[in-house]
Formats: C-alpha cells, sequence, structure tokens
C-alpha cells in the first residue's frame, strides 16, 4: 500500500557535486543493510540483497517558470507517493533529484516503511550529508559505526531462545489476558 510510503524533501541551495551525491547515495546504500532489503513472499523474512545500486532520478526544471516548477513538483511528489514499492525484489527507496536553477536543487528522499521510519530518514540525511561533503572533498568519511540489521535480527533469535525473553513475554500476556479496558468518548452524533 502506498499509505505506507515515509518522504523527505530538502531544498538544496549552492553549487551542488552531482557525482559527489551519487557516490554518497551508493555509499549510503552499502553502509545499511535495511536500504538493501526485501521482503520474502510469505512476509516472514528480511532478504539482504549483496548490491543494490539506487541512483537518484535526475529531473531538470530549470528551463520552467517558477509557477511552472511548482506545479511540477506537485505532480512528481504525487506520483511518487502513489507510486507503490516492489516489497519481493526492491529497492525499498527511491531517491529524486530536481534541478530548479543552476544553484537550486530539491531532493527528495522516498522509502517504504517496512524498513524506513522518520527515524531513519534523519540517520539516511545525516549519512547523505556527511558522506556527500567527504566525496566533494576527497577525503574520507569519518562516520560512527553503523550497526547492521543482520546483527539485530542475530542477537534478536538469541534473545527469544533465552530465559529473559520468557520472562519478558510472561508479563506481556499476563498484561494484556485481562478484558481490554472500554473506552467511552462522548459522541454528538
Amino acid at each position: 500500500s502506498c499509505a505506507y510510503n515515509e518522504s523527505v524533501s530538502l531544498e538544496l541551495t549552492g553549487v551542488l557535486d552531482k557525482n559527489a551525491l551519487e557516490h554518497a547515495v551508493v555509499a549510503l546504500v552499502q553502509r545499511h543493510e535495511a536500504l538493501r532489503g526485501c521482503i520474502s513472499a510469505d512476509g516472514l523474512h528480511v532478504i539482504i540483497q549483496d548490491r543494490n545500486d539506487i541512483r537518484p532520478a535526475f529531473i531538470d526544471l530549470s528551463a520552467k517558470t517558477i509557477e511552472g516548477q511548482q506545479e511540477e513538483l506537485k505532480s512528481l511528489a504525487r506520483t511518487d507517493m502513489s507510486t507503490p514499492f516492489d516489497l519481493l525484489n526492491g529497492p525499498v527507496l527511491r531517491l529524486m533529484l530536481v534541478k530548479l536553477t543552476g544553484n537550486d536543487h530539491m531532493f527528495r528522499i522516498t522509502g517504504h516503511h517496512v524498513l524506513v521510519d522518520g527515524w531513519s530518514l534523519g540517520i539516511i540525511m545525516a549519512d547523505i550529508s556527511r558522506l556527500y561533503t567527504a566525496y566533494g572533498t576527497n577525503s574520507e568519511p569519518q562516520l560512527p559505526r553503523v550497526h547492521r540489521f543482520s546483527e539485530y535480527a542475530i542477537a534478536q533469535l538469541d534473545f527469544e531462545k533465552s530465559l529473559a525473553h520468557g520472562e519478558v513475554e510472561k508479563y506481556w500476556l499476563d498484561l494484556f489476558k485481562r478484558p481490554l479496558p472500554r473506552v467511552e468518548l462522548p459522541t454528538d452524533r
């Protein structure tokens, strides 16, 4: 469902190094396993692909009037948010770079909520910024260690086999075995 599409648009002002941005995106996707993920046909497993060379779609609106650009940006946003992701094959992330003028761009990041949420969009933006700066200045990116999705999955499976998991599960089952409270909300109709 397109209802699960998460998106953020960034206005970029100044000289843009398109190659550095593309390099940053490739490095970002390699850095974060979840961005190379797709969902098994039964919906029970996340499958991490070895590579997924996502590149931003590039659209040049610089020849249009400001009004024409605004209408086209609205149309692009509507299309982006109404285009479903292929969860079985991936990718679960789309990127779009729109040129408005020589030094003004709009960068749009859209991901499916199955592997991307508001918190991770913040991490994605921060990482792209650091990677872009590094590649634009021909320096080595300085990024914190990333916890791989597969490490989390293995830790979760190990936890499910532990005694502590049984205690946590019992707590929640005991808490919710009582009847659910009835919520009485006033209505006017």
